[in-house]
């Protein structure tokens, strides 16, 4: 049997569409590779780009939010600074975000951390009438002669704010300063060196409370110095008996407004003990009364009777930290941000 077989020219043919054929299927393999390497490349360079963008950004937002909480903490102190930033970042934020918007499809977003911050305690105690017991004791019974010494901070670094509204000056003043008086210390245990601020009024040895003195406040230092001392006999400025109260913010250094050197932990390093005492033995109706603030980055250990009452005590924020959040197509950043100025 003869079998039929294609003409030559045909078969040239046919090997000519398979050469051109198997040309495209490697040239088309050839642009698919090409095409896919080049789409990498580019991908991975934008999310380059983009990552740094994201730095970049982080960056100029931690100086925008130091700034911001520097402003902020002069404007209301320590006490109020938390709600007072929490306001202002939403307020920065959303602006930073339409910004973004305006100029890409990126989202940007900035929050207040309040467990990456540092802080430490705020010790108040408010004012109370005269029969409820003083203020600037710790309330264990008067037998007990611990009572009249006890720590609001330890180990701290950082002090703000420290004032005082005082309603009723301790007395007699003796001829000693340390006779009677409420003392502040503050004091560094390793080095000893120390500062103090003294409360005092002088009734002559008559009976208190009913008489009222001249009130005094004075800063000594850890030798028993007298630094600075004023009276509300001597300084026009000075609210005397009858005048109200009288306002000491030791970090701003004032007395009832009036700017004074109080020279506030002067020759101390930290990290502070921050101590009250009471060195009058007559009673707690003598002693002083009003409240206090004080707040630190240390610790606050608490009264050693805790069956007393104690103050109020919260954690407050010093040096916040925020959360920042970077996102465009194909990229998400985010980080957490520390001030980088600081209480």
């Amino acid at each position: 049997m003869v079998s039929p077989t294609l003409p030559d020219d045909e078969r040239g043919q046919l090997l000519l569409v398979g050469a051109a054929t198997i040309a495209l299927v490697i040239v088309g393999s050839v642009i698919l590779l090409n095409g896919l390497k080049f789409t990498d490349t580019v991908g991975t360079e934008g999310n380059f780009d983009s990552t740094d963008e994201a730095q970049r950004t982080a960056g100029m937002v931690r100086q925008d939010l130091s700034k911001m909480a520097d402003r902020v903490r002069s404007e209301t102190g320590l006490a109020g600074f938390e709600t007072a930033m929490r306001q202002s970042i939403e307020i920065y934020s959303n602006r930073l975000s339409n910004m973004t918007f305006a100029d890409s499809a990126t989202y940007v977003n900035v929050s207040l951390s309040a467990s990456a911050s540092e802080g430490g305690p705020l010790v108040t105690q408010n004012l109370s009438t005269p029969s409820s017991g003083p203020d600037f004791l710790n309330p264990e019974p008067w037998s007990n002669p611990d009572s009249r010494e006890y720590d609001v901070a330890r180990g701290a670094s950082t002090v703000g704010p420290f004032n005082f509204t005082v309603t009723q000056f301790p007395c007699d003043r003796g001829a000693s300063p340390t006779d009677t008086n409420f003392t502040v210390t503050v004091e560094n245990t390793s080095s000893g060196n120390a500062w103090e601020m003294r409360l005092a009024r002088d009734t002559d040895g008559a009976a208190c409370p009913s008489v009222q003195g001249t009130r005094y406040i004075e800063i000594y230092d850890e030798s028993g110095t007298k630094l600075q001392s004023w009276a509300s006999d001597s300084q026009s400025w000075f609210p005397g008996v009858g005048d109200g109260p009288v306002r000491i913010d030791l970090i701003n250094e004032t007395i009832s407004d009036r700017a004074v050197s109080l020279d506030f932990a002067e020759g101390v390093d930290p990290e502070y003990r921050i101590r009250f005492e009471s060195t009058n033995g007559g009673g707690p109706d003598t002693d002083g009364e009003g409240s206090y603030w004080v707040g630190s980055d240390g610790s606050y250990p608490g009264f050693l009777d805790l069956s007393a009452t104690q103050p109020n005590v919260r954690q407050q924020i010093q040096r916040p930290a925020f959360e920042f959040v970077y996102e465009r197509p194909g990229v998400r950043y985010n980080t957490t941000l520390i001030e980088e100025g600081g209480a």
